[in-house]
Parts: C-alpha cells; sequence; structure tokens
C-alpha cells in the first residue's frame, strides 16, 4: 500500500468537496447580489390628508434612519438574530475625530452595495459562513425593500 498516493487522494477528495460545497452556496445566493438599478425614495401621500410616507430602500438611506428601522423590526420580532447582527455590522462606524452625531445620523449609505461586498469577499475567501451571513443580511434587506417606512 503506498501511503503517499493515499493521502494525496484524501486530500484532493476533501478539496473537491470543499470546491463543491462553495459553488452550491454561490448558485444558492447568486440572485441576491446581483446588481440592480438603483430606485429612488419615493414620497407619496398614503391616503388623502395623510402627508408624505416614505419608501424604503437601502441603496439610498440615511443612517440614522437606517438604525431607526433595524430598533423597530427589533421590538417587532421579525429579524433573527443573524439578521440583526448583520445589519449592526452595516451599521457600525469607526469613531471619527468630529464626534458629530448628527452629521452622522444623516450620513447616506448604500447598505446593499455594502452586504455585496461583503458578499463577494466571502466567496472569494471561499467562506462558507461568511456567505451565509452576509446573504441573510441582503435577503433581510430584500425582504422589506420597498415598504413604506
Amino acid at each position: 500500500m503506498n501511503l503517499g498516493t493515499s493521502l494525496f487522494d484524501t486530500l484532493l477528495q476533501i478539496r473537491q468537496q470543499s470546491q463543491t460545497q462553495a459553488q452550491a452556496l454561490t448558485q444558492k445566493y447568486a440572485g441576491l447580489y446581483q446588481d440592480k438599478p438603483k430606485e429612488n425614495i419615493s414620497i407619496q401621500p398614503a391616503e388623502p390628508g395623510s402627508g408624505p410616507t416614505k419608501t424604503l430602500d437601502f441603496s439610498q438611506i440615511q443612517r440614522g434612519q437606517a438604525q431607526q428601522w433595524l430598533d423597530r423590526q427589533i421590538e417587532k420580532g421579525s429579524l433573527n438574530q443573524t439578521e440583526i447582527t448583520a445589519m449592526r455590522t452595516l451599521l457600525y462606524r469607526g469613531s471619527t475625530d468630529s464626534g458629530d452625531s448628527e452629521a452622522a445620523a444623516k450620513e447616506q449609505l448604500d447598505l446593499l452595495e455594502k452586504a455585496k461586498t461583503g458578499l463577494r469577499a466571502a466567496i472569494l475567501r471561499k467562506d462558507s459562513s461568511g456567505m451565509a451571513f452576509w446573504a441573510q443580511a441582503l435577503g433581510a434587506m430584500k425582504k422589506f425593500q420597498g415598504e413604506t417606512a
């Protein structure tokens, strides 16, 4: 029995299984990170005399609005823990010199693009847990995209 050939075959099988799993995850979540044209936030009255409402658009959202939306979803219990963690990761902001919280709340974000970037990086690293993490964040945003805020 040649141990070198046997070990090589075993390692080759392990690598093939890993690549197959990465391909399956990539195909499963491919639809979530394909680029789509950005839609503007539309302001329309919901009912006559009720005033304007904003349509939720994660590609153009202010940090403060996104944080308020996330807090409401946590209160309602409509997001699972992984989705909450992913959304908080997207909203995380490192320390700044100014410390101006009002300016930070008005900062425009493209959360969809940030999540897509995270997913692409996980795919390049062949990190299946990272792919699942970012895919859940994209799935959560896709689920709520276009709702009235």
